[in-house]
């Protein structure tokens, strides 16, 4: 589906020059591991910019239509993800958590596109249809360059599959640029909240 230039919270797609933006933290990829992480960070009180190269109906489809249940998570990390599966549905006023034979489970569509409205709910500000070109380093700073604008930013989340080849430093948990969940399942949110903590400017 191509980006239509009416979308809200796109990028715009007249444009000539490229605007600098400033931010605390920008997250790439606006899957259920990006809108985790962004919602969690937006829910701390960081600025946050969550930036998607695709429209916002091809990321929810792409989610697939497998269940995410927690029969394979570990216990510990299956009762945290359910608290904040249940914060999300209160966030959003959607239903998302079902059970079925002892097993909790969410439709992954649906659980994307209530994390990226809890998100946005919190404060986040959605970019769709802007592909990140490159990242580069500047005074412990990172600049994340799209065809719109040079997002200047305290940390960047890469989250999702294939975009660790961006990062100028080996992504990880030290510096501006971190790592963020690569896919999404039941514990996704979980996993965004520690995500988000590490990548809180100091």
């Amino acid at each position: 589906m191509p980006c239509p230039p009416t979308l809200p919270a796109s990028a715009p797609r007249s444009a000539t020059a490229v605007a600098d933006v400033s931010t605390d933290v920008v997250v790439v990829g606006a899957g259920a591991p990006g809108a985790a992480v962004a919602w969690h960070l937006a829910r701390l009180g960081a600025k946050v910019l969550l930036v998607e190269r695709r429209a916002a109906g091809d990321v929810w489809r792409s989610a697939g239509p497998a269940r995410w249940n927690d029969v394979s998570v570990p216990p510990a990390l299956a009762d945290e993800a359910f608290g904040w599966w249940r914060e999300v549905e209160r966030d959003t006023g959607a239903t998302l958590l079902h059970a079925e034979a002892g097993a909790w489970w969410v439709r992954p569509r649906h659980a994307v596109a209530a994390l990226t409205a809890a998100a946005t709910g919190w404060g986040a500000v959605l970019r769709h249809c802007d592909p990140v070109r490159s990242i580069e380093l500047r005074a412990g700073r990172a600049v994340v360059h799209t065809p719109t604008a040079a997002l200047h930013a305290h940390r960047v989340v890469l989250a999702g599959a294939g975009l660790q080849s961006l990062s100028p430093v080996a992504a990880g948990h030290a510096g501006p640029v971190l790592a963020g969940p690569r896919a999404g399942a039941f514990a996704v949110p979980a996993q965004g909240r520690s995500i988000a903590t590490a990548a809180l400017p100091t």
